[in-house]
């Protein structure tokens, strides 16, 4: 019900596998599908993207190949440089990370027809997707092609980092070999969280929980937007829970030190990036903070900015 309700998904309990997250799905992906014999085991991944994502292709014996990113998230049309025969690419369409793009419906559908007509397989992470302030959802990817698609989701963002407990949807095929593999290892998420989930969506708590974070981080992305809009390009606002000041990577570089001796530590586009680029930016997290922590770590942002525009 919440899938169909507020991602749009159709889908059917045979089709969905509970996890402790989205990368607990990955693996549960990619280790199904290493059981494919007679293809290199080759994830394309965004980049810059999500390190995490890439360390744990890379610890499970794949290659990994990088895929530029734009203003609407992954580039589809550079797939083509990927080696034939790949079987999976990770992408975070709701809201790009750490770029905070939006993946349009048109590009939506451009990957969805390459993915069928290669025989890949979509590795949809619905990354930051209840964060959407004034933007309507946009069909998924998954919805697009389900038969070439898993789809992650995770209350980590809503309930919090430490409530280990999220979704995937993926083809019965798939969930089949999943849940062949689970049953030997006993890899399950905790029962007594699962329960409480059940409860939280049954009693309508999950609705007001999710209305009262947006309302929240409604408010911080706007003043977020406020602040930093003097500066520089601004990308993903108007979702999620970052926003990316667009600078010079050498600029954004010497911008974090300033921040990180002032105690506030900010990423910047190249802690995410896995090759050499001269493009970069500050990446601007408003998620699990404090109000008062919240706003001290932006003026300390506006104050090294506004020094480096000085000087």
């Amino acid at each position: 019900d919440l899938l169909g309700r507020a991602r749009g998904l159709h889908t059917t309990a045979d089709s969905i596998v509970v996890t402790t997250g989205s990368i607990h799905g990955l693996d549960l992906a990619l280790g199904a599908l290493s059981a494919n014999v007679g293809v290199e085991h080759v994830l394309a991944l965004e980049n810059p993207g999500y390190r995490a994502a890439a360390a744990l292709a890379t610890h499970r014996g794949w290659s990994v190949h990088d895929i530029p990113v734009d203003r609407e998230g992954l580039v589809v049309d550079e797939l083509e440089s990927v080696p034939h025969g790949t079987p999976a690419v990770y992408v975070t369409p709701s809201h790009q990370y750490p770029t905070g793009g939006l993946m349009p419906v048109g590009r939506r559908r451009a990957l969805a027809d390459w993915a069928r007509s290669t025989g890949t397989t979509i590795i949809e992470d619905d990354y930051d997707s209840e964060f959407r302030y004034g933007i309507a959802p946009l069909t998924t990817v998954t919805e697009l092609v389900p038969d070439r698609a898993v789809y992650l989701g995770t209350v980590s963002k809503t309930l919090g980092a430490g409530v280990r407990l999220g979704w995937m949807v993926a083809p019965p095929s798939m969930v089949e070999r999943i849940t062949d593999t689970r049953r030997a290892i006993g890899d399950f998420p905790s029962v007594p969280v699962q329960q409480a989930m059940t409860s939280l969506l049954r009693d309508g708590e999950w609705d007001r929980s999710v209305r009262t974070a947006r309302r929240i981080y409604r408010a911080r992305d706007r003043v977020v937007a406020a602040a930093l809009a003097p500066f520089g390009e601004l990308r993903g606002v108007g979702a999620g829970l970052h926003t990316v000041l667009v600078l010079d990577a050498d600029v954004a570089r010497d911008i974090a030190a300033d921040c990180a001796d002032n105690g506030v530590d900010l990423p910047t586009l190249a802690h995410s990036t896995r090759s050499p680029t001269t493009d970069g930016g500050i990446v601007v997290g408003y998620g699990s903070v404090a109000d008062d922590r919240f706003e001290r770590a932006l003026r300390v942002l506006v104050d090294a900015l506004e020094k480096r525009s000085v000087s």
